[in-house]
């Protein structure tokens, strides 16, 4: 849809033609615009990951919106697809795109801080054990043989001799994948 506007060319007359009116309507027609999205690949760092338009002609006002209508102008943060409109926001000028879409992927996470256990014996106390996720997300763990080593959250109980494997696992989460599993082996002596 374009604006319209009437028209009227108004001629007084004189003494050789008399006075004459003429109206019309003219519509004036948006000029037609593209829009060009890109940054539309990005992986979870915690901050918002906005895309860029480029619009031909260059330098047109833009208007995006990220997720399923009605939308929102706030740039995601989280992994996970996003539909994406962008529609140009001009007097003069008409055009979008909104066939595209922002993947943003989950991040990838290691465990740290898991050493050797070493050796313990059936009457050691209970200890700790103090894996770290490059996440931030909590790690759990598992024994291989429960009546060799028992796991309760992050405390090993030695029970009986014998060698266990105790493992370290972050799961993930929305927006991190799992981690690769850190195994350590224990030795628990009579």
């Amino acid at each position: 849809p374009g604006k319209t506007a009437d028209i009227i060319a108004v001629q007084a007359g004189d003494a050789s033609f008399g006075a004459a009116e003429k109206k019309a309507t003219m519509t004036v027609a948006k000029a037609a615009a593209t829009v060009s999205l890109s940054g539309l690949a990005a992986t979870y760092d915690g901050s918002p990951k906005a895309v860029t338009a480029v619009t031909s002609p260059n330098g047109l006002k833009v208007n995006i919106l990220y997720g399923v209508a009605p939308g929102s102008a706030t740039a995601p943060t989280n992994a996970g697809p996003y539909p994406i409109s962008a529609s140009i926001e001009e007097n003069n000028y008409s055009g979008g795109d909104s066939s595209k879409t922002l993947v943003i992927a989950k991040a990838s996470q290691t465990i740290s801080s898991f050493g050797a256990l070493g050796t313990k014996s059936v009457a050691d106390a209970p200890f700790n054990l103090a894996a770290v996720a490059t996440s931030g997300l909590p790690v759990s763990y598992a024994s291989s043989n429960p009546l060799v080593a028992s796991v309760v959250g992050n405390v090993v109980t030695p029970r009986t001799a014998g060698s266990v494997s105790i493992t370290a696992r972050q799961l993930g989460n929305d927006n991190y994948n799992a981690a690769t599993d850190v195994s350590q082996t224990l030795v628990v002596e009579p």
